[in-house]
């Protein structure tokens, strides 16, 4: 069995893992004695030597614990065999070629985070920022626990990861998901490809505000009307843009009109998109002014520039980024910035002179003179 974001993988097709309760026993005893044996020591041997080599020997132990934890993880020695991680992982495996590896993929229960191994970016990452722009998305469209967890973003919240541009699934068994094609096998599972994925960044035609969009109880419902509208918290700042339809957010949408809607957000979609060290760039041939819609969690550190020109960036669908872009072929870039970092890097090296200094100084006078 592998234990995996909360669920249990008992699929006969995953390689168990080789531990027994014996040696799970063993280690935790190991584990007991010698916290009491450092708090013995720590009791008895008070003094001011002994206390800083006592840190850094804890230290030192840590990182070697760590390291023959690594080991047996990564040789079968005591967790995993050796080629069984790398039939569930394909640890240091290239990707299948078939793969663009600067695509969105989705992950299925228990393959959580495999994407971090390979290199590829994933839905799975939204559950790891827990920012202000994700935590606002969650809420706002019904996906938290009664426990207040949030819920994964699995493969079969089909009409979040068409939002999200997904283009890839990786599932380990049978897909429970229409309009996908199989790519490439690739360990214990298969890559697909999603035929309802749209690039990144792409337009609408109509709005609908942030109140109507609470008042929908429907959760199914509350996922598929982010393809149909833009959710916008002041529907004046794009008036002259999109039709608000408040009156129409309960209206019901087909599959055929889903399908509809996928059309026109591929006809009118970023031909070009790249992810870089400060945030990612994106060339668009607009046939109208709009507002360009990416599945970028939105914070006050993002920069937007349109063709170097620095713009607004705009809250959209509860926590995502807009940009308004004119007419035109346009190249966008979104810069990322830590807020106060600037500040703070000044600060540390400040003090760090300042430390240097003092030491200095009171190398050469009398000790008692330096509190």
């Amino acid at each position: 069995q592998i234990f995996s974001d909360s669920v249990w993988i008992t699929d006969s097709s995953v390689p168990a893992a080789t531990t027994s309760v014996p040696q799970n026993i063993l280690h935790f005893a190991v584990t007991a004695l010698s916290l009491i044996m450092l708090i013995l020591l720590v009791k008895t041997k008070r003094d001011k030597e002994f206390i800083p080599k006592l840190y850094v020997f804890t230290i030192a132990g840590c990182y070697t614990v760590f390291g023959i934890m690594a080991y047996y993880f990564l040789t079968g020695s005591g967790y995993m065999d050796k080629n069984n991680l790398i039939s569930v992982y394909n640890y240091n495996t290239e990707i299948p070629g078939e793969i663009e590896k600067d695509k969105r993929i989705s992950l299925s229960k228990g393959a959580t985070n495999y994407n971090l191994v390979w290199g590829l970016d994933s839905t799975s990452c939204f559950n790891s920022i827990y920012d202000a722009g994700f935590a606002e998305f969650m809420n706002d469209t019904g996906l938290v626990y009664n426990n207040g967890r949030y819920m994964s973003i699995d493969p079969e919240m089909t009409e979040l990861n068409d939002l999200f541009s997904v283009r890839y699934y990786y599932q380990l068994g049978e897909p429970r998901i229409d309009n996908i094609t199989p790519v490439a096998d690739f360990g214990i599972g298969k890559f697909y490809e999603n035929g309802n994925s749209i690039p990144m960044g792409f337009t609408y035609d109509t709005m609908i505000s942030a109140d109507k969009y609470a008042s929908i109880e429907d959760p199914d419902h509350k996922m598929r009307v982010y393809m149909k509208h833009l959710v916008v918290e002041n529907p004046d700042e794009f008036s002259d843009l999109l039709t608000l339809c408040d009156e129409n957010v309960l209206d019901e949408i087909s599959e055929e009109e889903y399908a509809q809607l996928i059309s026109r957000h591929k006809s009118e979609s970023c031909y070009e998109f790249e992810n870089n060290n400060s945030g990612f760039s994106a060339k668009i041939d607009m046939s109208r002014e709009n507002v360009v819609f990416f599945s970028v969690s939105f914070n006050d550190s993002w920069k937007a520039y349109i063709d170097g020109a620095e713009t607004e960036v705009y809250k959209v669908n509860n926590g995502m980024i807009g940009v308004r872009v004119p007419e035109g072929r346009h190249e966008i870039s979104l810069e990322y910035s830590v807020k106060g970092l600037t500040v703070s890097v000044v600060i540390s090296v400040v003090s760090a002179a300042a430390l240097v200094i003092y030491a200095i100084i009171c190398k050469r006078k009398d000790k008692k003179q330096c509190p």
